[in-house]
């Protein structure tokens, strides 16, 4: 049993805006892909193809790249390192949450006499709630 471990450098505001033809972070479109291949995972994610998503519209395949079978090593990967199937559920859904909070989007309003914004579609918030274990209230 062995693994090596690569170091990089996740920026923040990557998952928010990428340059043209530059794919977000790969385990995105890795679970869009491979998520349903894969048995014995979460059945509430409520994934959907990565063009669905606005994290992952903007470049979905690399040529020769398989992101169901990365996706299938990966968690295979995570079983190897040791992680529960609980933890890696968690991991799951996490991931799955950011993908859907990318969804949201946001209108101008007031309130109480002063500026702020508010949520477009609310149908949203109670899949990310879901996902993260939250109430919604």
């Amino acid at each position: 049993l062995s693994a090596q471990i690569c170091n990089y450098l996740l920026e923040k505001c990557r998952i928010v805006t990428q340059q043209p033809e530059e794919r977000n972070y790969h385990v995105f479109y890795q679970l869009c892909a491979g998520f349903s291949e894969v048995p014995g995972l979460p059945t509430n994610l409520r994934l959907k193809e990565t063009q669905d998503f606005e994290y992952t519209r903007t470049c979905d395949s690399i040529d020769g790249v398989d992101d169901a079978v990365e996706f299938s090593d990966m968690v295979n990967c995570m079983a190897s390192l040791g992680f529960s199937n609980e933890e890696r559920d968690s991991v799951l859904r996490i991931v799955t949450a950011v993908l859907h909070l990318g969804n949201l989007t946001f209108s101008p309003c007031t309130r109480d006499q002063q500026d702020g914004v508010q949520i477009d579609d609310a149908s949203q918030i109670s899949v990310i709630c879901e996902l993260l274990d939250i109430d919604e209230a």
